[in-house]
């Protein structure tokens, strides 16, 4: 039996349900294997995605190996192992590899012994009998044993062996580069598994190709240059990967053919004179920006020759024709360029970059071409990186900015200079990534001793080191720049005193008076009358946004600190001041209970373009925000807040505490513990270190935990918050109501002294601070904590006081404990109208937790209420969850009318029951309102 009949025969054997369509691979392999058999060695490289074949591919081939008496070395490589030193080698020859004696790093020398031992044993073998040498996930291979696979590939020498090797080309090897290297080779043969279409699924095509449509053929007829050899390898590609004939798979036809190209472009550029290639490498290397000219000025070449050359390059289909001089595949790239040394494409990048610079072409397109060269430390180079910067952060793309300051700072040994860049690297870094601003920012300002630029750095420092949990650290900073500013220059030293004020309740030593003393009635610290601070300037500002965190924090007054608050933000500058200013005034209004303060405020400040600001403080903002909204009754749009700034803050980060409970309380009142004990148990949260935010964690916790029931642990976190709420930031229930949360769980635990103890505790801090959410949450506490006679003028109060102030959840918490007072005191009627007040309420804002506690409590007082979830999100039907669902996709209602195959009305009639029942008035509110509801 010939070769030719050979492979026909094993074609049929081949097929099976992993091979279904791989006809051709499965050929070429057995053509492969008898060539080798002959003396003709090789190396194959099958390369496909998952579940493609690729290890059904060599079992086939293995199993006709066997069968055609060759000598059968075969490994398996695993995720797991490819940092095992030659633990390839071992699976191969089925012994153990020997070991350096010296237990150091294996030596060159040490290695070309054992390479050139397993060669001579490989080549004993193959004297015997054929070799066939099968790897599959070659990609998870250890370094050493794929370098001896590259080692034994160029010394095969006419040994009948044959290297198979399968792996998956997307998946990141340490070898890729010897990988790609070894494709190169003369002796290598790669197979691509690609994707099979619908149709080639079942069985593949017995011809090439079938019927075609015209411009198919026009378009393998120009990419194949006429060249039969090439359109053979085209159309056979074209059947490898199930690309119909059709005007339709154009696209896909001059993709495939790309990598065809690719593979043979080697050899191709050796039959051209020596010209082509070193136009094709330099045009590789630079790009848009290889024009004629400057190809013509880096080469010496004429421009007939040069253009020439472009010329061939693209009508061979190697190059896109038209103005971009870019290949046409990076592999095509890779392939133009493989003849140049690393220190030859660094020399022509320079020099190409120098010559672009001299024209006046754009920064960026000069500082594009120097990153992709070594460091020169020229200064050109260093200006022309931190002007593209500039010009990248004005646009928006903060980290090509980064990329471009960071290898200024490489381009630079002037130290001036360097400090300088460092400090304007720090300052983008801290948008995106604060450890590396904070690293940055340090080194700068220790490098100079020019005011200014420490005047503009360490406030920058100050911020990323109390990010990453060193406040007293950056106290220490402020007071030095602080003790080195002119005196005179009062607008500076307002922006130090306002900054310090906060990192200091940080770093938990804050024990002096409110940071501003302009405030009408306050005092200067000296004890002096100070003129009123209007917030006109950004220290003024700064300084007062300060004094409302420090008086909601610390022993004031919610008036006062509302006082402050409005004026930090009624002139704030979202786009050039420092966001943590508006944020710190935003947390005092909602300290304070001015939700709707403090809503506006913040929906203001999130409407400016903050793309400059630190991630972590826009995640922050977005938090108060969820925060305000969960107060406010508006579970849906709580959750989606808190969701985005979970997004926002990617990684570990200090903020992460306050971050996470505003995503947990909504979850938690949502009906969703599972999802809310998600990201208490994030490893990020877990392990961080305690910070001044934590209790707002702790605080979320519990109530997470007591909504499992468990509430032993439920207590230890309300302890562990009063605690660390006493250490860093003051006593106030405005920002944390530690007390009254622990003095309900103590109750449910029959302690009732305990919680009565707590409860009162509250209700004298609260009636000190002044706010009414706050204020009712500790009259409600109160009222329950014991048997009182007052219990029921307790509630009113604290249900009038809510009720002015807008705050539907604690509304339906103060309207649950009244209703079921009142029950208690025998006034059934008034007890279950308020308890269904109660319960429509919590189901209008998908308030589960609550409602389910209402109408348990209804159910108490002998009422028979409707169904549970008939208002509400969950209490959509499925044809209405159906119409709403299309509806919020942005569907008219004719649209959705067909897409269900109802009529309009029908559409119209159940909107308007969605509508009812989730308490919105039409689409504005439907998305936001109905995306808690998808989310349960």
């Amino acid at each position: 039996m010939n070769r030719a009949d050979d492979a026909s025969h094993t074609d049929h054997e081949a097929a099976g349900p992993a091979l279904v369509g791989r006809a051709g691979e499965v050929g070429e392999l057995l053509l492969m294997l008898e060539d080798a058999r002959a003396g003709r060695p090789g190396v194959t490289l099958v390369e496909g995605a998952p579940g493609t074949g690729r290890t059904a591919l060599l079992e086939r081939l293995v199993r006709h190996g066997r069968a055609r008496g060759m000598t059968v070395l075969r490994a398996q490589c695993g995720a797991m192992e490819q940092d095992f030193t030659f633990g390839l080698i071992r699976q191969l020859f089925s012994t153990a590899a020997p070991v350096d004696s010296t237990g150091q790093p294996p030596s060159a020398k040490w290695l070309f012994g054992m390479f050139e031992g397993l060669l001579q044993q490989t080549t004993r073998l193959a004297r015997q009998a054929p070799v066939l040498m099968v790897v599959d996930d070659f990609h998870h291979a250890d370094l050493q044993s794929a370098q001896w696979i590259d080692f034994l590939a160029r010394r095969l020498n006419g040994a009948p062996i044959l290297i198979v090797l399968a792996a998956d080309r997307d998946v990141p090897s340490a070898h890729q580069e010897l990988t790609a290297e070894l494709v190169l080779s003369p002796l290598c043969h790669a197979i691509d598994l690609g994707p099979l279409p619908p149709a080639a699924a079942a069985e593949l095509t017995v011809t090439a190709l079938g019927p075609a449509d015209e411009d198919f053929i026009q378009q393998c007829l120009r990419l194949s240059g006429g060249n039969p050899k090439l359109l053979t390898l085209l159309l056979r590609e074209f059947t490898r990967g199930g690309i119909a004939p059709l005007s339709g798979e154009l696209a896909r036809a001059a993709e495939t053919a790309s990598r065809v190209i690719a593979a043979i472009v080697p050899k191709w550029m050796a039959r051209y004179p020596d010209d082509l290639t070193v136009v094709a490498g330099m045009t590789a290397l630079l790009g848009d920006e290889a024009d004629i000219g400057l190809l013509q000025q880096l080469t010496g070449l004429s421009h007939r020759s040069v253009s020439s050359a472009l010329i061939l390059l693209e009508r061979i289909g190697l190059l896109r024709a038209g103005r971009s001089r870019r290949a046409i595949h990076p592999v095509v790239g890779a392939a133009l360029s493989s003849h140049l040394s690393l220190d030859e494409r660094a020399d022509i990048q320079a020099r190409a970059a120098q010559l672009l610079f001299t024209q006046g072409v754009p920064h960026e397109r000069v500082a594009d071409l120097i990153l992709t060269g070594k460091p020169t430390n020229k200064r050109w180079q260093v200006g022309v990186l931190r002007a593209a910067a500039t010009d990248a952060s004005a646009r928006g793309a903060t980290d090509r900015a980064i990329t471009y300051l960071r290898r200024a700072a490489q381009e630079t040994p002037f130290l001036p200079e360097q400090a300088s860049l460092l400090v304007e690297l720090g300052s983008l870094e801290s948008r995106t990534d604060v450890f590396s601003a904070v690293r940055h920012l340090e080194e700068g300002v220790q490098l100079t001793a020019d005011r200014a630029l420490r005047a503009r750095g360490v406030p920058l420092l100050a911020d990323g080191l109390m990010q990453c949990g060193q406040a007293r650290r950056a106290v220490e900073l402020l007071d030095e720049l602080a003790a080195e500013t002119d005196p005179d220059d009062a607008e500076a030293l307002r922006r130090i005193r306002g900054q310090r004020a906060v990192v200091a309740i940080a770093a938990g030593v804050a024990d002096g008076p409110a940071p501003a003393t302009g405030l009408p009635g306050t005092q200067h610290p000296a004890g002096q009358p100070h003129a009123v601070a209007a917030g006109s300037t950004p220290g003024e500002r700064a300084l007062l946004a300060a004094h409302a965190l420090h008086t909601s924090l610390r022993a004031g007054t919610a008036a006062e600190a509302v006082t402050a608050a409005e004026h930090a933000l009624h002139h704030f500058d979202a786009e050039h001041e420092p966001v943590w200013c508006a944020v710190v005034a935003i947390e005092s209004l909602r300290h304070a209970d001015q939700l709707a303060s403090a809503s506006r405020w913040a929906e203001t400040i999130g409407a400016f373009d903050l793309g400059g600001q630190p991630s972590a403080m826009r995640a922050v903002l977005r938090a108060q925000e969820s925060l305000i909204r969960f107060h406010r009754g508006d579970l849906p749009g709580a959750l989606t807040a808190g969701e985005e700034a979970l997004r926002l803050l990617q990684g570990p980060h200090p903020y992460g505490a306050f971050v996470a409970s505003a995503a947990m309380l909504a979850l938690v009142e949502s009906g969703r513990p599972e999802d809310a004990r998600r990201i208490a148990e994030d490893p990020r949260l877990r392990n961080a270190p305690e910070n001044w935010l934590w209790p707002h964690f702790l605080s979320a916790r519990a109530q997470l935990r007591a909504a499992e029931g468990h509430t032993h642990a439920a207590l230890h976190d309300l302890e562990q918050c009063g605690r660390l709420v006493a250490r860093y930031a003051g006593d106030n229930p405005g920002r944390i109501a530690w007390r009254s949360q622990a003095a309900q769980l103590h109750r449910q635990q029959q302690r009732p002294q305990e919680a009565q103890r707590l409860s009162d505790e509250e209700l004298v801090l609260a009636r000190r601070w002044g706010a009414p959410i706050t204020l009712a949450k500790s009259l409600r506490a109160a009222a329950l904590a014991d048997a009182r006679s007052d219990a029921l003028d307790l509630l009113e109060e604290s249900v009038l006081l809510l009720e002015a102030a807008d705050c539907r959840l604690e509304l339906v918490r103060s309207l649950t404990a009244q209703g079921t007072a009142l029950h208690a005191a025998g006034q059934t009627e008034a007890a279950r109208a308020t308890l269904r007040r109660a319960l429509g309420l919590a189901q209008a804002g998908s308030a589960q937790r609550a409602a389910q506690e209402a109408y348990q409590r209804l159910l108490a007082t002998g009422a028979r209420p409707r169904r549970y979830s008939q208002v509400g999100p969950r209490a959509l039907t499925a044809g209405q969850r159906r119409v709403v669902e299309l509806a919020v996709q942005g569907l008219s209602n004719e649209d959705i009318a067909g897409r269900l195959y109802v009529t309009q009305r029908t559409v119209e009639f159940h909107l308007t029951n969605a509508y009812r029942k989730l308490g919105i008035s039409g689409r504005t509110d439907l998305a936001r309102t109905l995306q808690g509801a998808v989310a349960a």
